[in-house]
């Protein structure tokens, strides 16, 4: 652990995590050995790097994929490639691949099945990683690790938190996701942490998940914040569809209509707002 803390002291900086989160994510990793890792968010590709040296420790090959719709980032008021600073030039044991501008769903079945672990951390508001987690469950292997980051951060909207930069109210779509979850979950408590709960918590899948998925699709009635745009709506549903039939598809399609119907009227209602 000696040598991956000099690595998280050396790339912590381009991370939008806490020494303590970035310590979590190497100990899960330590603890169920995956050898293939799937992140869906990827930022300035700090976490990235740290992850990899972790995996390269480990002793057996492994294969980690990243997903990001952006292909940009701002750093420093500088305009950058998503995962500027990522180099794998010390990187033996761990063949990487990552795909920027895109949607989980867009690539997901060129990823593949057999994931051993996902980290989510994306935007946070719904449907965000609830909406993702649906997606590449399919994609998981039994007893898969789900490491999700910002749990606690909707409390942090009217507080001042270096370690918590998206903070809104509304950012609760990891919490949700992780409430509402039926599997075997970890949340600490951090006495040094403000908000007691730690910040980043994961889950193991189990063989009750994929047989209470009510609870994830109906979590989705919860209002969204943003909708997705038409060529990623078209990969959620055909994924949804071919993964949990037309039962789900149905539920999903609805959610989509009134979320659209609501997010367009506040739309309209923000311009009648500011033209008045």
């Amino acid at each position: 652990m000696k040598k991956i803390r000099k690595k998280i002291e050396q790339y912590r900086k381009y991370t939008f995590m806490s020494q303590y989160d970035l310590e979590y994510i190497c100990n899960t990793i330590n603890r169920f050995k995956p050898k293939k890792i799937l992140e869906v968010g990827v930022g300035f590709g700090g976490t990235n790097m740290i992850i990899k040296h972790c995996l390269n420790n480990m002793p057996y090959n492994s294969e980690m994929y990243s997903v990001d719709i952006n292909e940009t980032i701002t750093y420093n008021e500088e305009i950058k490639k998503i995962g500027f600073v990522i180099n794998d030039n010390d990187i033996q044991k761990v063949s990487s691949k990552m795909f920027l501008g895109y949607s989980l769903p867009q690539v997901i079945e060129k990823i593949g099945k057999d994931i051993d672990m996902v980290i989510l951390d994306t935007t946070h508001v719904l449907p965000g990683e609830l909406l993702d987690f649906i997606i590449c469950l399919p994609f998981l292997s039994s007893n898969a690790c789900v490491i999700l980051h910002d749990v606690v951060s909707a409390y942090a909207h009217d507080i001042e938190d270096e370690h918590i930069l998206w903070s809104t109210p509304n950012a609760f779509a990891t919490c949700l996701l992780f409430s509402s979850v039926v599997a075997d979950k970890t949340l600490e408590h951090n006495f040094n942490f403000k908000y007691i709960f730690s910040n980043i918590s994961s889950f193991r899948i189990n063989n009750q998940t994929i047989e209470n998925m009510d609870n994830l699709f109906y979590s989705l009635l919860i209002r969204w914040r943003y909708f997705p745009d038409k060529q990623s709506l078209e990969s959620y549903n055909k994924i949804i569809l071919e993964n949990y039939g037309e039962k789900y598809s149905n539920i999903f399609k609805n959610i989509c209509k009134i979320n659209e119907i609501a997010l367009k009227r506040t739309e309209k209602l923000n311009k009648d707002y500011i033209s008045y």
